[in-house]
């Protein structure tokens, strides 16, 4: 039988606010919307878009083209 760690959420907290946990921090304190850039920093984004042949660059001039479209 495999076995599974219960991880309370104060311990989970706590963990995440260990000095050099910095990306979870700012998980943590988040308070709104991401930045592209922060989006794009994501190593779960990142690992998406390199299986699918996503270039950051590419969405990057996508998201600009779009806000330029609506900013006419």
């Amino acid at each position: 039988m495999a076995s599974h760690a219960t991880i309370r959420r104060d311990d989970a907290r706590a963990t995440s606010m260990s000095p050099g946990s910095t990306s979870r921090r700012r998980v943590l304190d988040f308070d709104g919307e991401p930045s592209l850039e922060e989006m794009l920093d994501d190593p779960v984004i990142q690992a998406v878009m390199a299986q699918d042949g996503v270039e950051r660059q590419e969405i990057v001039d996508l998201v600009a083209s779009i806000q330029s479209a609506f900013c006419r």
